[in-house]
């Protein structure tokens, strides 16, 4: 199992830069810059970052069709291969929902907008002319006036059942959030292959990466309080397939999507249990940690991606955990 995890740009180029480097020194095996809200533009920072490290795997994760346009998208990514050379993989979701409505982004059903986006990505990548109208984007005979150095593979990042048999069909990967139980990633998988049979491919050929975030902490109890609230609003967003799979009750997921969505009631520990945590997340002893993830890989994850939460961290050194969580994957 290969291990990466995300670094949220509220750092300075240069820091980033400096991060990515000493954890190609560390063996991180990719590290993942998010498209997101409207902090420092990934784009710029893949290049950056790409002309000081040769090994470490880099990507965007994650970014959405509906603040970007898909051939600003492929633009984007494809420009940044460049200078990479290889090892770059671009992964795509539904993004913030504040995220669009702060820019008055257009909308638009995510699962078929997601598999549009991809390919017309992939047509702009092979050199096609595309046009194309739906309610979220248009083309008009458009094509990239360069050749891409590589076609950049995209994997689809969501915690949606139909996503996943989608990315399954049509994907290079599938970015699976928040599922820390063995369990539940088999059935997610299982999904991913149906979409892979159903569409000819091989299903083993599709990237799957473990979404979750993962602190090492001796004391748990504090990094359960700590990751509450965040918790919660992953639980609030999940799919009720995979709330099945997780063997989420109705009653539990209404209590939560009440106090994240309308604000009827706090996050409290009674709300949201660290046995419902633990469902979503990877918390405890570097022993512990390294145990989950590599139960994740027996139910089908080839990647752990270590996403984060600015509360974490205000309240963790996250180089240091991400590295303690890798040697503790590898151990």
């Amino acid at each position: 199992m290969r291990f990466s995890f995300c670094v949220i740009p509220t750092q300075t180029v240069q820091q980033v830069g400096d991060l990515v480097q000493r954890a190609e020194s560390w063996d991180a095996d990719m590290v993942w810059i998010p498209d997101e809200a409207f902090m420092r533009d990934p784009y710029v920072l893949l290049g950056a970052v790409a002309s000081r490290v040769s090994k470490v795997g880099l990507g965007v994760g994650i970014a959405n069709p509906y603040t970007r346009h898909p051939m600003q998208l492929t633009r984007a990514i494809c420009t940044a291969a460049d200078l990479r050379g290889g090892d770059m993989v671009f992964g795509i979701g539904a993004g913030l929902k504040s995220t669009r409505a702060a820019i008055n982004a257009n909308e638009g059903e995510f699962v078929q907008t997601t598999r549009d986006c991809i390919a017309i990505m992939k047509r702009l990548m092979a050199g096609e002319t595309v046009s194309f109208d739906s309610p979220v984007f248009k083309l008009d005979k458009a094509r990239l006036m360069f050749q891409p150095t590589q076609k950049v593979p995209i994997h689809v990042a969501s915690t949606h059942r139909d996503a996943f048999v989608m990315a399954g069909e049509i994907a290079d990967g599938v970015i699976v959030g928040n599922v820390a139980e063995p369990e539940a990633m088999a059935q997610v998988v299982s999904w991913v292959h149906e979409g892979a049979n159903r569409a000819g491919r091989d299903p083993k050929s599709i990237e799957i990466v473990a979404w979750n975030i993962a602190v090492v902490d001796d004391d748990a109890e504090r990094a359960y309080d700590i990751m509450r609230g965040a918790i919660a609003k992953s639980v609030a967003i999940t799919h009720r397939a995979v709330r099945a799979a997780m063997n989420i009750d109705h009653d539990t997921w209404q209590g939560v999507h009440a106090a994240v969505r309308h604000g009827k009631g706090e996050i409290t520990p009674k709300l949201v249990p660290n046995a419902l945590i633990d469902k979503y997340a990877i918390v405890g002893s570097a022993k512990r940690c390294g145990e989950r993830m590599r139960a994740l890989e027996q139910a089908g994850a080839t990647m752990m991606g270590v996403r984060t939460a600015l509360e974490l961290n205000a309240q963790y050194d996250w180089e240091s955990n991400v590295r303690t969580l890798s040697a503790a994957l590898k151990a």
